[in-house]
């Protein structure tokens, strides 16, 4: 595990910490109150190499004329927006400027595949596909891919 601190102006401190996914981070906070950290933290999980275990689940699915509406309410109603599963890093839905009923849904996961199928199972994937299908014509790119790269500019 990496660490590496620097104060900034105002009192505010910045800290950067690099670990594999299976890091066992709970020493750090031993004898914290309730062995958390007090203070508010914010942070991108970055994949830069091979050892990091960060993985893209990505569907493409053409909709049927008009569907959308009706395909994003089923199929947010079954994300766990408010308590995400462990691992889930962030979920996108984007759809296409062009064709307009052309929806690509992507998230990232930290973890290994099988950790992302285990979870998926758990939190009723199965049950996602089945009420969203009334409204997919077809899918097309559908899989799990690692993150080779990733790049944050802000």
């Amino acid at each position: 595990m990496a660490i590496a601190t620097a104060d900034l102006e105002g009192g505010h401190a910045v800290r950067f910490d690099e670990h594999t996914a299976d890091a066992d981070l709970a020493p750090l906070f031993r004898s914290l109150p309730d062995d958390r950290a007090e203070l508010p933290c914010w942070g991108y999980v970055i994949a830069r190499s091979r050892t990091r275990l960060v993985i893209c689940a990505l569907t493409a699915r053409p909709l049927k004329p008009g569907a959308f509406e009706q395909f994003r309410r089923e199929f947010m109603a079954h994300e766990p927006l408010d308590a995400p599963p462990p691992g889930y890093v962030r979920l996108h839905m984007v759809r296409n400027h062009e064709a307009p009923d052309e929806v690509i849904c992507f998230g990232f996961f930290d973890g290994t595949v099988e950790d992302l199928r285990r979870t998926a199972a758990a939190h009723s994937y199965a049950e996602q596909l089945e009420a969203v299908a009334p409204w997919v014509d077809a899918v097309g790119a559908d899989g799990i891919y690692d993150v080779i790269e990733e790049h944050v500019f802000r």
